[in-house]
């Protein structure tokens, strides 16, 4: 090649374009038959799950598969990235993957496809082809309400109860354990209640209990919200009342009386007046120190005493009084008979002197038939004497 007439400078940028052509050349043959093997290299990952037109009857789907040993499977629904799958290399080169969505999906058709990246150069393959699965409403979770013991079980047994559809067989679990399954007696409304005794007794103490309800095509709903309840023996539970004096006695015994009166009676509405009067006066005693109690024992017992003294002095006193009386009566009684005995003894006198009974001879005694028959009794021969002595003077008055 003639260089002659060339100027130095044209020469020698001549010469460094020709070597960047040269090296250009040279590093277009070293890496592009690499790039090309690298992407050649990484195929698509294969999706196994879920099926095309397969349905849940839940929200998180698994989605699994298979990819290369080393490389990492982004995951996306919907045609929105919705996260990166957990690999498991294998000993032939191939990994498994699985991944679950971390939001819910909302019930309704939704579509998934997923593609294999090297994490190390950053080489991504290929999209896989899409597959479209359906998720179902979810099914009604029943709701547990509360744990009760009744006349119809035990206290190691409480009725666990709720509610749940129609139809639906409950699960019940107690402490995270099932504990038996049953099937919902259907109600009208749509809604069935339910109430399971435990098929094992219950230790006492915390437990916690939740039911998973099942339709009759098999398909689970969501755990229902765990409930808390306590299982406690009877002697634990009751909790016996103090009473701080006797005056609480005094009150439950009215009370008892009282509703004795109101059961069997039915009571009038006079009856129940009288029975509130009574129980607003046996109101009760709210709470009282042991000094409270012991200063109204002290004051009663000195009310019991005075009383008893004062019924003592009414009881003398009454005593001196009938004493009184009695003596009074008896005197006034001797003095009548003495009476008495003066008067029958002063007309005996007179009749016996004088022979004759006139009509005034008694005219202190009142001429009470008693004492003329009395003299007459006495002196019976002398008024004969004196019927006869009659007769003649009425024959000479004539």
């Amino acid at each position: 090649m003639d260089l002659e007439g060339i100027p130095d400078y044209h020469f020698y940028t001549m010469k460094k374009s020709i070597l960047f052509a040269v090296m250009f050349v040279f590093m277009a043959v070293l890496f592009m038959p690499g790039m090309s093997q690298a992407y050649s290299s990484l195929p698509a990952p294969t999706l196994l799950a879920p099926a095309s037109g397969e349905s849940f009857d839940f929200s998180k789907p698994a989605i699994r598969g298979v990819t290369f040993n080393d490389t990492r499977v982004a995951v996306y629904i919907d045609d929105v990235f919705n996260g990166y799958a957990t690999v498991q290399n294998g000993s032939q080169g191939t990994a498994s993957f699985v991944y679950f969505p971390f939001l819910d999906l909302s019930a309704g058709w939704h579509k998934v496809k997923i593609r294999a990246e090297d994490p190390n150069t950053g080489v991504r393959s290929d999209v896989s082809p899409e597959s479209s699965f359906f998720v179902e409403y979810p099914y009604p979770a029943p709701q547990v309400h509360y744990a009760a013991v009744n006349e119809d079980t035990t206290w190691s047994k409480p009725f666990i109860s709720g509610v749940a559809k129609n139809d639906s067989t409950v699960q019940v679990f107690i402490d995270g354990v099932l504990n038996g399954e049953f099937k919902v007696m259907n109600s009208g409304t749509g809604t069935a209640s339910f109430a399971y005794q435990p098929y094992y007794s219950l230790s006492p103490g915390t437990h916690t209990a939740s039911a998973v309800a099942v339709s009759p095509e098999g398909k689970k709903s969501v755990v229902s919200a765990t409930l808390s309840f306590a299982v406690v023996k009877p002697a634990e539970a009751t909790v016996s009342s103090v009473v701080v004096n006797d005056e609480a006695d005094d009150e439950k015994e009215v009370m008892e009386v009282v509703e004795e009166s109101l059961s069997e009676e039915k009571g009038t509405e006079e009856e129940v007046e009288v029975i509130e009067e009574v129980t607003e006066e046996a109101a009760p005693v709210e709470e009282a120190t042991e000094e409270e109690s012991t200063e109204g024992d002290e004051a009663t017992e000195e009310s019991e005493e005075e009383a008893v003294a004062e019924e003592e002095e009414g009881e003398e006193e009454a005593e001196e009084e009938g004493k009184k009386s009695s003596t009074i009566g008896w005197i006034l009684l001797a003095l009548i008979a003495a009476a008495l005995v003066w008067r029958n003894r002063k007309g005996f006198s007179s009749m016996m002197k004088g022979g004759k009974q006139g009509p005034d001879d008694f005219a202190g005694t009142g001429s009470d038939d008693s004492d003329n028959k009395s003299v007459e009794v006495i002196s019976g021969d002398d008024n004969k004497d004196n019927s006869s002595d009659s007769s003649d003077n009425t024959e000479n008055k004539s």
